[in-house]
């Protein structure tokens, strides 16, 4: 998908899993409401996780990758459930004792610091899987790069929605006659939707903003697809197996090309015995180093190499 669908999609679908994981805690806080904020945090955090993994499991992968997909979403849901157990048990035992003992104010503080840390370890959790792929092929500059990109967004979105959620819960709530805020229509339900949907808009932002480089499908399979280049060796072909699969060119080898990052500089590297590999229609044999705009052409298929200007 293209970076302004990825951007809309990880926004759209934070902000409806987050209202899944409100429904979720609401059921189960309502035979343990003083431990409300523990269940809200769980909830909230796997089922975002679950759908912005998703996203961006498919932004990276065609759907027929199941396994690979899989794996993504299932290391995001089990590093988010580990994660906001405990931020939300922290989080609920903190709240508790600090409006019985140290005032409302203090504790609506720890209520948006739980949702700022549930922010963090969501955006954590996208990048998860990746870092331990780059630990076992020992290469962890961009799996890195993306945790850091991934975290910093979830951060910002939770420190925003978690004021949201709270100027509503606590605000809002009460002048409306709900100060539990746990109607559906009104605080805490909008106060999840604004969280999420803040979650993975800022998540999506970062990914986008902050990458270095990237290759948009011009022609060949799903054209308009902007894919990044987050691995070391991004390879090229139509086998289920390549980073930037190609399916259905019968002029491309199932594994035919490969993206080389080494030492700051990106270089495109045609696998042996596989003819027919192009850079801005030149056919070549050997490793040749990329400049933004380059064109990549293997079998029917067309590919725009972009790099951000470093400053």
């Amino acid at each position: 998908m293209s970076f302004r669908r990825f951007i809309y999609y990880s926004t759209l679908i934070g902000a409806w899993t987050a209202f899944l994981g409100w429904a979720m805690g609401r059921s189960a806080s309502a035979f343990f409401p003083r431990i409300d904020v523990l269940f809200y945090t769980i909830f909230l955090g796997m089922a975002v996780a679950f759908g912005l993994s998703l996203v961006d499991a498919l932004w990276n992968f065609s759907a027929s990758q199941v396994v690979s997909i899989f794996a993504r979403v299932g290391t995001a849901v089990a590093i988010a459930l580990i994660a906001s157990s405990a931020c939300g048990g922290l989080g609920s035992f903190a709240f508790n004792s600090s409006t019985e003992h140290l005032g409302r104010s203090i504790g609506i503080g720890i209520f948006i610091l739980v949702w700022i840390g549930l922010g963090l370890l969501i955006g954590l959790s996208i990048g998860v899987f990746e870092l331990f792929a780059g630990l076992a092929r020992k290469d962890t500059r961009a799996p890195i790069n993306k945790l850091i990109k991934c975290g910093v967004g979830g951060t910002v979105g939770g420190v925003l929605g978690g004021i949201f959620a709270a100027i509503l819960r606590f605000v809002i709530g009460p002048l409306l006659h709900d100060p539990g805020g746990n109607e559906l229509w009104c605080p805490t339900a909008v106060g999840f939707v604004i969280l999420g949907g803040l979650i993975g808009l800022l998540v999506g932002l970062s990914q986008v903003f902050l990458l270095e480089a990237w290759v948009k499908v011009e022609a060949g399979f799903r054209p308009g697809r902007d894919l990044v280049l987050s691995r070391h060796r991004t390879t090229i072909g139509r086998g289920e197996g390549s980073d930037i699969p190609l399916f259905g060119d019968n002029g491309v080898e199932k594994q035919h090309a490969q993206i080389v990052l080494d030492k700051g500089g990106y270089f495109l590297e045609p696998l042996p015995n596989t003819p027919g590999t192009y850079v801005n229609e030149i056919p070549i044999t050997a490793r040749t180093p990329l400049k933004a705009g380059d064109q990549i052409r293997v079998g029917n298929s067309l590919l725009r190499f972009n790099q951000r200007r470093k400053k």
